[in-house]
């Protein structure tokens, strides 16, 4: 029985150590744009309330590539390949990368030397609430805004 545990654990050891993930495949690199005609899609984070969910990473990918991480008040800045893309904001528990919720889509058309700017917000606790109007707001949310609204986002 000590043999078997001692084998596992050089065998998990082993593989950790050349790279590989036990939690499955991981994910592929997101292509490069042609920078004559690639659109700029800027991506940004706004956090609603206490700020203590730390064991959170929000993963960002584009057409299932892995293109980066928002942490809160944070922006991605990518330069992308005209044409229709899917992306995807998934928080996953850090150091183990399991699933916390699914992942929020958003599909979007690019053109040629365009950009388009899209906020991320996430909210927790009170915050949740606005106190002007009484709104409550989702959990996250994923949406288009207007170059203003970016500009203004402090």
């Amino acid at each position: 029985m000590k043999t078997r545990f001692r084998f596992l654990a050089i065998l998990a050891a082993a593989t950790l150590a050349a790279g590989c993930s036990l939690m499955g495949p991981s994910p592929k690199p997101a292509p490069m744009a042609d920078a004559s005609t690639a659109a700029t899609l800027v991506l940004y984070r706004v956090h609603l309330g206490d700020p203590g969910d730390d064991f959170t990473n929000h993963n960002v990918y584009l057409d299932g590539a892995s293109v980066g991480r928002l942490n809160a008040n944070e922006e991605l800045l990518l330069k992308v390949a005209p044409g229709v893309h899917e992306l995807s904001v998934r928080p996953e528990t850090k150091l183990i990368g399991s699933a916390r919720q699914e992942p929020l889509k958003y599909s979007l058309q690019l053109t040629p030397g365009s950009t388009r700017h899209l906020r991320y917000r996430t909210a927790a606790g009170p915050a949740r609430m606005d106190a002007a109007t009484g709104a409550v707001y989702a959990d996250r949310e994923l949406g288009p805004v207007s170059e203003q609204d970016y500009a203004n986002r402090r």
